[in-house]
């Protein structure tokens, strides 16, 4: 793979040895329930509000991590899930709650789960990670840029994230 894009909501969080990363937008955590759930019909929660779990922690995108609940009184309980649609089941069936990226209100629709924002989580960083310069493709930088400039232009015309500045 010569470069990945990679979300991260812990900005203390190392991107591991000999990795480069441009940061390129945030955007925010939201959580997902179950439409049977009361908090369904709330236009926003908290992290203390999802403290009660269990959180649906999907293997291939963690975003939800311990760190989350570090300022709250309690963390819940995780349920470990494979994939995405296994994570989104899991919600809509009501075993567990759900916290992850608002792109995935876009990409990941059921009629059983409810995306609320949540009021006191970090953002996500979007970031494009890449090999450092010895083992990267030589176009990587051009890459880079462009993927940068796509994304500037992206944000001037829509309103997702949020563009951070380099």
């Amino acid at each position: 793979m010569d470069a990945a894009l990679i979300r991260s909501s812990s900005p203390k969080r190392a991107i591991g040895p000999g990795l480069e990363r441009l940061p390129l937008f945030t955007e925010r955590l939201v959580a997902s329930v179950t439409s049977t759930d009361s908090r369904a019909r709330q236009e926003s929660v908290t992290l203390a509000d999802l403290a009660d779990g269990p959180v649906a922690v999907c293997a291939t995108a963690p975003t939800a991590t311990g760190e989350l609940w570090s300022t709250t009184a309690r963390m819940p309980r995780t349920i470990s899930v494979a994939n995405t649609d296994e994570w989104l089941t899991r919600i809509a069936v009501g075993d567990a709650i759900g916290i992850t990226a608002e792109a995935t209100t876009h990409n990941h629709r059921a009629p059983e789960v409810v995306y609320l924002p949540i009021e006191d989580a970090p953002r996500v960083t979007v970031a494009l990670t890449w090999p450092g310069q010895r083992r990267s493709h030589p176009q990587v930088g051009v890459f880079a840029t462009c993927a940068q400039d796509y994304f500037t232009r992206l944000i001037d015309i829509g309103s997702p994230p949020r563009l951070l500045s380099t």
